[in-house]
């Protein structure tokens, strides 16, 4: 039988999931945070458990004690739109260069009688104005393909485990990333916001989430 939160030893720590009722409340938690839909691009968001057992190829870090990782994708385009996303700058850089692709694409085609068009007047509204709305949709559509880049977003509550006097941690964190290779807490993530939570009891625990989740939803 998995030993209780209550029933711990007050020394020594245990992985998360052989303390069943701070597992759950933690898990719980997670579940009640509010997620703008217009947010996630792709899909619902996952939350799984964070692997925090070594095994061959992976050894854990000595501060992990297991926990649940929330994550989902969005793209560049949400992000630039918000002005909300982990690196603004290359978020910025993205958004200008699906422009600059858009007009490339529309050079190569070499639309009969639009030859003469300069870079700047290669846009929607102008060739909206010019009677070739059929184009400016088509450029639009090319636009929007450059734009679909991927930004990794990631909540994580990590347990930490308990110290000598009976003092457990739980670290929370809120992390994007434009890289594609790493997800959202992976190198080059950016963190949004980042809260250590010690407490001495699962009803502690909660008290101090119930104060967090205002911030850490601000934090998305």
């Amino acid at each position: 039988m998995k030993p209780s939160f209550n029933s711990m030893p007050r020394t020594g720590s245990l992985f998360l999931d052989q303390l069943p009722e701070l597992q759950s409340a933690i898990k719980d938690w997670l579940k009640t945070l509010d997620m703008d839909p217009g947010a996630v691009a792709y899909g619902e968001p996952s939350l799984d458990e964070i692997e925090c057992r070594s095994r061959d190829g992976f050894i854990r870090a000595s501060h992990n004690f297991g926990g649940f990782d929330i994550t989902w994708l969005t793209e560049v385009s949400t992000c630039a739109g918000s002005g909300q996303g982990p690196d603004l700058v290359e978020i910025d850089r993205q958004e200008s260069q699906s422009y600059l692709e858009s007009v490339r694409w529309f050079k190569d085609q070499a639309f009969i009688g639009l030859e003469h068009l300069a870079d700047d007047e290669i846009t929607y509204s102008n060739l909206c104005e010019i009677g070739r709305s059929d184009l400016a949709e088509q450029l639009s559509e090319v636009e929007r393909e450059w734009q679909d880049t991927p930004i990794y977003w990631g909540i994580r509550a990590m347990y930490e485990g308990q110290d000598t006097k009976g003092v457990h941690v739980l670290m929370l964190y809120v992390s994007g990333n434009v890289s594609d290779y790493h997800g959202a807490h992976g190198k080059d993530s950016e963190q949004k916001f980042e809260a250590s939570v010690r407490f001495r009891s699962v009803s502690g625990l909660l008290r101090q989430l119930a104060r967090l989740k205002a911030k850490v939803e601000a934090s998305i």
